[in-house]
């Protein structure tokens, strides 16, 4: 089986950026604490210029660099995100595998779609940066060796068989990645005065293993790019669920704002990878002091995956809202969704009309409730005043009409004569 893996280098400090705008350029550490110290997890360009590295304390990073600007690290929610962006590219691959905060496998079965594996792998990698992501990808037999060559060059191909080849010069220190293989064995392998995967895969297996036991077979086994592994796709969640905490609490709309459309976007980017349209959404705005967050429900007349849309809808909702606490966190969550079904492509743009007649629609559903939407149906009734009924308004899906019911259907073919013939 042939696997794609896309590394995503420096993913949590990439996130909070893109989250964040302001913090671009910045000299930043993301810190987790631990029985009462706290230790640097990830650093921004900056913080690594100045020598600062992860594993080192907060206290002496900040000695190193006073104004040093140091937010929490979740991985919980770096998990969350990575899981996000894997569903963004079901549209390319059928399955993902969480390798969070590092990156996550892509089943590549259906790069052949795509025209090939390299032009499978651009595409893997556009799409993450238009989710405003920086990857790497890499295609080749077995897990281990995909992953190593994803994180060292941009689109790398590895021919079915050829993983020792482009393993052998890969440092020692690789084999931690897979979690098979720490550092303490690593070093012990060095003390042989080996430096590469490929010096290890030259040794006897059978010295490999009466030296360093089962881990050691294990190592040279994954220098030799025999990795037994196998691909486990992930499961998608059964609800779509986006969160997202603010630094500093918010006491002006902009930032509010401006963290929607983060989350909107995350939101509607799942909905995308899994071909399905928002029906029913409920978001809440977590305020400071305790205070309980504030509901607001969201119903859309016509389901839709259109993070534009979505958005400009809960940015309806939020102008006329008045809270008494300062915003400290978002949450967006899909209560109902059904199949998006493809609308009929167009050679131009689509009418502006269509879009702010879903705008004034759900605006109106959201407001009065769903029932106060209506719609009249004909009914075979000689008076005027039982000529019709109403029903729930449901607009019709673009490009199609209406269907009616009990009609015989209507041959649209063209005539091949319209005169009889002399």
């Amino acid at each position: 089986m042939r696997l794609g893996y896309l590394a995503l280098p420096r993913f949590p400090v990439q996130r909070r950026v893109r989250e964040q705008p302001q913090l671009k350029g910045r000299a930043l550490v993301l810190a987790r604490e631990h029985q009462g110290v706290r230790w640097v997890e990830h650093a921004s360009g900056a913080a690594l210029a100045a020598a600062i590295r992860p594993g080192m304390t907060v206290a002496r990073a900040s000695s190193r660099l006073p104004g040093l600007l140091t937010l929490p690290y979740s991985p919980a929610d770096e998990a969350q995100a990575v899981l996000a962006l894997g569903e963004a590219l079901l549209t390319l691959a059928p399955g993902f595998q969480l390798d969070a905060p590092r990156g996550l496998w892509l089943d590549a079965s259906a790069a052949a779609l795509k025209g090939g594996e390299r032009p499978w792998l651009q595409a893997v990698v556009e799409a993450c940066a238009a989710l405003g992501r920086q990857g790497q990808a890499a295609v080749a037999s077995e897990r281990f060796t995909a992953q190593v060559a994803a994180g060292r060059s941009a689109l790398e191909v590895v021919a079915p068989g050829g993983g020792a080849a482009a393993l052998a010069f890969t440092p020692l220190e690789a084999l931690s990645l897979t979690g098979r293989v720490d550092a303490v064995q690593v070093g012990a392998l060095r003390s042989l005065g080996l430096a590469t995967l490929g010096e290890l895969a030259a040794l006897p297996s059978g010295a490999v293993a009466a030296r360093y036991g089962a881990a050691g077979v294990e190592a040279a086994r994954l220098a030799r790019g025999d990795d037994e592994v196998g691909f486990t796709p992930d499961a998608l969640p059964e609800v779509i669920d986006e969160a997202l905490a603010f630094d500093w609490p918010a006491q002006q709309l902009e930032p509010v704002l401006f963290g929607l459309k983060t989350v909107v976007d995350r939101l509607a980017s799942r909905l995308q990878g899994r071909g399905q349209a928002a029906v029913r959404l409920t978001a809440w705005l977590v305020l400071e002091q305790g205070t309980g967050p504030v509901e607001l429900p969201l119903r859309l007349a016509r389901p839709s995956a259109q993070g534009k849309l979505l958005l400009e809808l809960l940015r309806h909702q939020l102008g006329d809202l008045v809270v008494r606490s300062p915003v400290t966190g978002l949450r967006l969550r899909v209560d109902e969704a059904c199949a998006d079904e493809a609308r009929q492509l167009r050679l131009d743009e689509a009418p502006a009309g269509e879009a702010a007649l879903e705008v004034v629609l759900s605006r109106l559903s959201s407001a009065l409730g769903p029932q106060a939407l209506q719609a009249a149906e004909l009914q075979a009734q000689l008076r005027a005043d039982g000529a019709f009924r109403l029903k729930p308004f449901s607009p019709p899906r673009p490009g199609h009409a209406p269907a009616q019911a009990g009609a015989d259907p209507v041959h649209l073919a063209r005539p091949a004569r319209l005169l009889r013939a002399p």
